[in-house]
């Protein structure tokens, strides 16, 4: 559909920009899709999709998940797992600032 193309096209020439969350918030809210209607064409729990949106995730999303998001949203795969690894990667960073900051008390 060319209206659906030209609004995630419209993400895909900013992705480098934008993180994990904000690449598949805006698509979906790009292409006027719910978030339990998404959750649903992924195969995702409602939960799940949420807290990938928000950034509220600790653990790397699984191949599957990113194959899907991918898939449906036409989205680079590579592109998107590097973006997930550096959200996980800077979570851990600010978990062991918290940590090191705390131990220090």
């Amino acid at each position: 559909m060319k209206i659906l193309d030209d609004e995630i096209n419209e993400i895909k020439k900013n992705i480098e920009n934008l993180s994990f969350s904000e690449i598949l918030r805006q698509s979906r809210d790009k292409i006027g899709l719910i978030q339990y209607r998404t959750a649903q064409f992924l195969g995702f729990g409602i939960n799940r999709l949420k807290n990938l949106e928000t950034g509220h995730f600790r653990a790397m999303p699984g191949w599957e998940e990113i194959e899907s998001i991918c898939k449906f949203f036409e989205l680079p795969k590579d592109i998107m797992t590097r973006k997930a690894e550096e959200h996980i990667k800077s979570r851990k960073e600010t978990l062991n600032r918290t940590v090191r900051a705390y131990e220090k008390r």
